[in-house]
């Protein structure tokens, strides 16, 4: 889904694995429905690692998430529907990795009762 005010667009995409062997939809149109979106919330459930062993289980990585945020220019990225044994000191750390390897986009993780303003 995708709204937009005029002003202020987000993109939402959850339960999605963005390179699935069978998926329907390609990678490029993900990128281009997202792009001129200022903020997008995304299935990010897995590590590299993990993602290993779930491949096809409909869940993308945080790493593919962050590369289809750069493909379509997207400056704020919610990571959401987290593995449930994601505990918080992990999705801390993934947090920390993330926003040092990607200083030029605004990375979160959504959390119960987590507001988000856009402006």
């Amino acid at each position: 889904m995708k709204f937009s005010d005029g002003k202020n667009s987000f993109g939402f995409l959850t339960d999605n694995e963005l390179h699935a062997q069978n998926n329907s939809t390609p990678y490029d149109s993900f990128v281009e429905f997202l792009k001129g979106v200022k903020f997008f919330i995304h299935d990010a459930q897995y590590t590299e690692e993990i993602y290993k062993d779930r491949n096809g289980w409909g869940h993308s990585t945080y790493d593919q998430v962050m590369k289809l945020a750069q493909d379509a220019g997207v400056k704020t990225v919610l990571f959401t529907h987290h593995d449930h044994a994601s505990t918080d000191a992990f999705l801390d750390g993934v947090l920390k990795e993330y926003r040092k390897k990607y200083r030029d986009i605004n990375v979160m993780a959504a959390a119960d009762g987590k507001t988000i303003l856009l402006k």
